[in-house]
């Protein structure tokens, strides 16, 4: 089942719980004793659960106490009639998705913490990240001074960028080898930086296209679609969860050979 607090509509969760169970509507009217019409036409839009009936759903769908608190709350705004109590429930809603809805907490592995200051060195440069990522693979580490040849840089940028990542403690260097790296940097979305970070990597991804070297499984698709802020906000959480779910792909490799980069923009 995906991640409920995607979700700004109770009749959502309510299809995508029924869905990701397996079970039905009638099954779930029956169980909180709901007319199997009047729940039909609830989920047609033509009627509203009471605070009751949708407590008692969440229950039959077996919710956490934390998902039937949001969900509850989506009933109650999808029935208030009053502007300012809409808006102030939707601010309520927004807090929980925040909390629920953080990439960096659904990412596996523990997430390197950086300082305000390293974070400032760390994401104002996309090669350092580049260099931080081919340092994970064996044949990089032995020998360092091939990602010189790489990325294109002079033996001096390499060494200078390699310090640098030494001295946020990303790296251990040791001769002419890399004897230990620290593999999980996250910027959260909200932060200052944040943007500048995109701007960056996209700036890159300019470059990448503009020389027309395409790699085995190189990927690049942009499409226009129109749809409701609702539709967007899910997408965005399946956008997320495609991530999530590369990211337990990567975990999951057995063998490490190259550095590749994903970004992704719903604007």
């Amino acid at each position: 089942m995906n991640n409920i607090y995607g979700y700004q509509c109770y009749r959502d969760v309510i299809r995508a719980v029924v869905k990701g169970q397996g079970t039905s509507y009638r099954a779930i009217a029956s169980a909180t004793q709901i007319h199997t019409s009047y729940f039909s036409r609830v989920m047609a839009e033509g009627a509203e659960f009471s605070a009751d009936q949708l407590f008692k759903i969440c229950k039959a769908l077996q919710l956490q106490e934390a998902e039937t608190t949001y969900v509850l709350l989506l009933g109650d705004m999808s029935r208030s009639s009053h502007h300012d109590h809409k808006v102030f429930l939707k601010q309520k809603l927004e807090a929980i998705q925040e909390k629920h809805l953080r990439l960096a907490d659904q990412l596996q592995g523990d997430i390197t913490s950086l300082e305000a200051e390293q974070i400032e060195m760390y994401f104002h440069d996309v090669r350092l990240a580049k260099i931080h990522m081919l340092l994970t693979i064996p044949r990089f580490r032995m020998h360092p001074q091939q990602i010189s040849k790489r990325l294109g840089l002079s033996e001096s940028e390499l060494t200078r960028l390699l310090e640098r990542l030494q001295k946020l403690g990303l790296v251990r260097l040791q001769k002419n080898a890399v004897t230990h790296v620290e593999q999980n940097v996250h910027l959260d979305e909200h932060h200052p930086l944040s943007l500048i970070n995109h701007k960056n990597w996209r700036i890159d991804c300019l470059h990448h296209l503009n020389t027309g070297e395409r790699e085995p499984h190189d990927y690049h698709f942009s499409a226009t679609f129109s749809c409701d802020a609702d539709t967007k906000g899910r997408i965005k959480e399946i956008l997320k969860d495609a991530i999530i779910q590369a990211q337990r792909q990567v975990s999951e490799c057995a063998r490490v050979e190259n550095a590749y980069v994903l970004t992704l923009d719903l604007y």
